[in-house]
């Protein structure tokens, strides 16, 4: 909705890489194959939850309990395409002080709550700030 950075999928090439081994060009390849995989997740316009709860189950666990412990930079590309998924993310809530009225929240950001809750089959300590 007219935003205008640029995401991590957008730009990504083998000639950004600054790394000259082939073990970087092989994780590069790699970490694009799984952001084009979840960023074809992100196309829908509309959304139900069971979709989202849907589109959080590729995720791994410790992504979306908050645990990725000394492992935090492995899960980057991960937390940065949650980021994108929780900015983009328009919520309809319906007013209980007005009967018929809808109240819209927009995502700012993802953030992880003390306790983790269950979203249908997926555990997850996930929570949308607006």
């Amino acid at each position: 909705f007219g935003v205008t950075h640029s995401s991590m999928w957008s730009g990504l090439s083998r000639s950004a890489a600054s790394s000259s081994s082939s073990i970087g060009e092989d994780l590069l390849t790699q970490r694009r194959s799984v952001l084009e995989a979840y960023a074809s997740a992100l196309r829908p316009l509309f959304m139900t939850r069971g979709d989202l709860t849907h589109l959080l189950m590729k995720f791994p666990a410790q992504v979306l309990l908050g645990n990725m412990g000394k492992s935090a930079r492995s899960f980057a590309a991960h937390r940065e395409l949650l980021e994108e998924l929780f900015q983009s993310l328009v919520v309809a809530v319906k007013c209980p002080e007005h009967r018929g009225k809808v109240k819209l929240a927009f995502g700012a950001r993802f953030e992880y709550g003390q306790d983790a809750y269950k979203l249908g089959p997926v555990s997850t300590a996930l929570r949308l700030a607006a």
